[in-house]
Order: structure tokens, then sequence, then C-alpha cells
């Protein structure tokens, strides 16, 4: 792994994680190693508080671009290791509000492309539209809102999920709005292999509902306000949720009403830990991909399409594991949900 800031790189390093998410712009980076003040290398990575913009390297391969936020010292007699750690160059919007010489805070007919380039140019964050997300992006928003103490990148999250798009960053440290590859090939067969050294189910129950109703914000009566209900086919026990569309028009209601029965259903998260970097294609692992996994002690008896959501890489001097964090598709896509179990 390589860790460059400008032109300078970090060729002294013990242990790094490298944590990739497809559902969040600030993928997260960390790395411990050994300070030395003498040398120009380390005073560079190390300046404290100068958000100093880096990249991570692998095989010629950008996994990330991003900014060093964290910095941990020590000293004692015995020499112990430092430590820098920060996130993918959008996940500042995480972070920020809109600063006052930008207000108003109400957009008024503008599309959700012209926003977020608003919101986007006081801290040089570029965007791509991929073109699956185009039509959607340019369409004209009556009016919607940004509280002052909102966060940028709640906002524009909750923006693109009323409609279906999923808000993400790229390698090279864009913004990214896109729709999830849910239809692609497997990139990876789990069940007779012997990479993975461990494989955990979770299902969180409360987190679910049988039914999940959208309800479209009305000036007039209430009941006047478009509705739409769906049916949540892992839960038979009667367990009712609403949800109030903040922007958009009627026909985006249904779409409010799938895109939370897909929040829904990340609370049935697979973890996977093996013992390489790569798939069964030689690629270094990525989001935004698929795995099918089929394994009795799991409760999955045939096999199973998962998205791959995270990956986590760890590597010291000894070893390089990773770590998968998966969900069913149907999290990402418009398709029926079928239970996988």
């Amino acid at each position: 792994m390589i860790l460059n800031v400008g032109n300078r790189r970090l060729n002294f390093w013990s242990k790094y994680t490298v944590s990739l998410r497809f559902d969040s712009i600030a993928s997260t980076f960390s790395f411990s190693y050994y300070y030395d003040n003498s040398t120009r290398v380390n005073t560079d990575i190390s300046a404290v508080l100068d958000y100093k913009k880096c990249s991570l390297i692998e095989n010629g391969f950008t996994l990330l671009t991003g900014t060093i936020l964290n910095h941990g010292f020590s000293s004692k007699v015995a020499k112990e290791l430092s430590s820098i750690s920060g996130y993918s160059l959008p996940g500042i919007l995480n972070d920020v509000v809109v600063p006052p010489e930008s207000y108003p805070l109400q957009f008024d007919k503008l599309t959700l492309k012209e926003i977020t380039k608003k919101l986007c140019d006081p801290f040089k964050i570029g965007f791509i539209i991929q073109p699956s997300v185009s039509r959607l992006m340019n369409e004209v928003i009556e009016e919607t809102e940004i509280d002052p103490t909102e966060k940028i990148g709640d906002y524009l999250a909750q923006m693109a999920s009323d409609r279906n798009i999923v808000l993400t960053h790229s390698p090279e440290g864009y913004l990214v709005f896109t729709k999830a590859n849910t239809e692609g090939p497997s990139v990876f067969d789990f069940g007779g292999d012997n990479i993975a050294t461990s494989k955990n189910l979770s299902i969180n129950g409360q987190g679910m509902y049988s039914q999940i109703t959208a309800i479209a914000e009305s000036d007039d009566i209430p009941s006047n306000a478009a509705e739409e209900t769906l049916i949540n086919p892992y839960v038979d026990e009667f367990r009712p949720m609403v949800v109030i569309q903040g922007s958009g028009n009627d026909t985006t209601t249904k779409q409010v009403a799938r895109t939370a029965l897909g929040k829904q259903l990340k609370n049935i998260k697979l973890t996977i830990s093996v013992s390489r970097w790569t798939d069964k294609n030689n690629n270094l692992w990525q989001t935004n991909t698929i795995i099918t996994v089929v394994d009795p002690e799991l409760k999955i008896f045939k096999k199973a399409r998962f998205f791959v959501e995270g990956v986590t890489f760890v590597g010291d001097s000894e070893s390089q594991t990773a770590v998968l964090s998966c969900v069913v598709p149907e999290v990402y896509s418009d398709k029926d949900v079928i239970s996988i179990f």
C-alpha cells in the first residue's frame, strides 16, 4: 500500500486500514508509522491541522483520494508508533453547514444538479452525475430548503435518496450520483471456498416493518396528500411504518416508500472475512459488486445474491486481509423484494 501526500510517500508504515463504503461519501483510512522529525517526508505527512490531501494506491490502482484529519504522537523511552487518519475528499460535506455568505437557504425551481453545485463550490468539491441518474438530477424541484444547522452531506443524501439515487464518491475524490449495480455477475461464490475465514449474518428485527406507507406533504387537507403503501415480505407480524415525503411530487411518493423499504432491508447484514485482497478475477475487492453465498450455518440453504456495500482492507508487515460488508441487493434496486430464507 502506498500513501502519497503531494509528491511525498510514506514508506515506513507498520499497519494500515482502509474502509471503502458505497453508501457514504466518507470512506476512511488510518496508518500507524514511525515518525522521524528529521525527515522531510515524515514532517510533511505529520503536519498537524494542515488537512493535507493524500492518495492511497495499491498495485497501481487508486483506492481513495482523501484528506488527513487526525494525528497521534507519543514520547516515551521505548519508541512507539504515531498515527494518522482521515477520510475521502467529499467527507468534509458531512462535517460542514452552508456558510452564511452562500445564503439564502431556500432553493426554488432549481434542479438537484444546480443545488449540488451551489453547495459544493465553496469547498471545491467536484461531482459526477452518472448517465443512469442524469434525468432525475435535471428535474426541476419546485421548492426545498436546508436548515442552517443541517450538514450539507446529510441534506444531499436525503434529496438523492428520495429519488432512489445513491450518493457516493469516486476513488479520485469526486462526489458521485449514481445507481447501484445490483444486476451484475457474481465476483465470488462463497460456498466450498477456502478463502473465507469467517461469515456472520445478523438480522435486526426491531428495525423491520411489515408495511411502509409514504405520505406526501400537502398544503391543504392532509387526507388530500398522495399516499403509497408497500409490503415487506420478510415480516409477517403486523408492524406498520409511515414516512413523510419531503420533496418532489405525487409521482415520486411510491419511490419514497420503496426507498424506505430498501433502507429497512439494511437490517439484514452479512459480514465475510477473507484471507486475500482479490476476487475470483484477481481484481481488488470493490464495493458496488455482487457475490453469492450458500451456507446452512447462516440459514442460507440455497444460493443467495448479496451486494457488497463496504470493503475494509487491513495490512501489516506480515499479512493482507479484507472484510466484506454485504446487504441484499433489494436495498438498492427497485425490484420486488423476495426473502432469501
